[in-house]
């Protein structure tokens, strides 16, 4: 019986075959079925008389004690991080900040209910994080912990974005890209050198903000372009807008004339495709005119139709079958009954609800909605998501 080896020692592994040791109590083989190294106990209950078996090299076990060394290091600066983190923590949650109940903005205010983020400034970064903000200029921030005095520096605070950047730029030109995510990342480029009305062009990629590729509409396809008017007027009047967005689809909406009965609107983002896997669904909506409209909703709403109107432009990146360019595409309501129905934009306003301008049903009284469908070549495309239409 043995009972004492030293690193490298001929012993006996409890599989039987010789080995050589790497520790008080484990060793290293050869398998004699594979001739793999394998790690296995000493047996200190039987002879370690050497055979005719291999035995593991001095390579080998150098190679073993390089492994290990590298996997201690690994684990000692993890341990480091850990101890780091968590006497930061005990730091800060000891220390500047107590008794925060709300918080005015410094200038601003907040228009919606949302999700906002809550900055400390100077004071400890654990009272930092995201709170919901459910009054117009204040909101109450609960905090998780009891600090032992009051917060010090200029606290911050904002709605957190839909996550839409602006990596390119030029002289009154703009490339708009969608937030990560479930987004195909495709890019919106805006001309604001044309006079009142922008206008808007979809790329699949750019490589600066005057080239790209995979444009919808072409210039084939669309030769006057899409628009969006700003204003129905050439000069410094301050126009009300709206812009409703996720981080796959906007909608803009910009009361370009003053008046209520006249405003431009556009949209551009992911549909909810009925295409599995669809990596062309992205879609622009917009006017096919910079020609200003100040009697009723511009063309490049969000108007439902039967057939698609000549005054609009409405495109997306690929065909359903992702071969080609951009194609147009047309919107309707997945129950209309008339010939034309608007959600949105300019069009009639026959409703599918049986009378002109109605907003309930003439048979039960009911409102009757639908998702608002996108077509394309008289087919089911998908349909538009939230906050334009059904969710997708």
């Amino acid at each position: 019986m043995q009972n004492k080896v030293e690193f490298g020692d001929v012993v006996r592994a409890k599989c039987s075959a010789p080995a050589r040791a790497i520790s008080s109590t484990k060793c290293l083989f050869v398998s004699s079925m594979c001739n793999d190294l394998g790690i296995d106990n000493i047996d200190f209950d039987v002879s370690w008389d050497s055979n005719n078996l291999p035995l593991p090299s001095d390579k080998d076990l150098k190679n073993y004690r390089t492994v290990e060394e590298a996997k201690l290091e690994i684990t000692k600066d993890l341990i480091k991080k850990v101890a780091g983190i968590w006497a930061k923590y005990f730091n800060e949650t000891t220390g500047a900040l107590q008794n925060i109940t709300g918080y005015d903005q410094i200038s601003g205010n907040f228009a919606i209910a949302g999700t906002g983020t809550f900055s400390t400034g100077t004071g400890a970064i654990s009272l930092n994080g995201a709170t919901s903000v459910t009054g117009t200029n204040t909101f109450t921030y609960t905090m998780s912990g009891t600090p032992a005095s009051n917060a010090t520096g200029t606290p911050t605070a904002r709605l957190d974005g839909a996550g839409w950047t602006k990596p390119l730029t030029g002289t009154g030109l703009a490339a708009f890209l969608q937030g990560t995510g479930e987004s195909w990342a495709r890019y919106l480029r805006v001309d604001d050198t044309v006079g009142a009305s922008a206008r808007l062009i979809g790329y699949e990629s750019m490589s600066d903000i005057n080239n790209g590729a995979g444009l919808f509409p072409t210039a084939a396809l669309l030769p006057s372009g899409a628009y969006m008017t700003k204003s129905a007027t050439t000069d410094a009047v301050v126009r009300a807008w709206v812009l409703v967005a996720t981080e796959r689809w906007f909608t803009l909406i910009i009361n370009q004339s003053g008046t209520a009965t006249a405003s431009s609107i556009m949209s551009f983002g992911d549909i909810a495709s009925y295409v599995s896997g669809d990596q062309y669904k992205t879609i622009l909506i917009a006017s096919n005119s910079a020609t200003v409209n100040t009697s009723n909703y511009g063309y490049g709403g969000l108007a439902l139709h039967t057939a698609a109107p000549t005054n609009e432009a409405k495109c997306i990146a690929r065909p359903y079958t992702g071969v080609g360019s951009g194609v147009k595409v047309n919107l309707t309501g997945a129950l209309s009954v008339a010939t034309n129905m608007t959600f949105i934009g300019n069009g009639a306003t026959t409703a599918m609800n049986g009378s002109a301008g109605g907003t309930t049903s003439i048979v039960d009284g009911a409102l009757y909605q639908s998702p608002i469908m996108v077509t394309e070549s008289s087919a089911y495309r998908g349909m538009l998501p939230e906050p334009a239409g059904a969710e997708g």
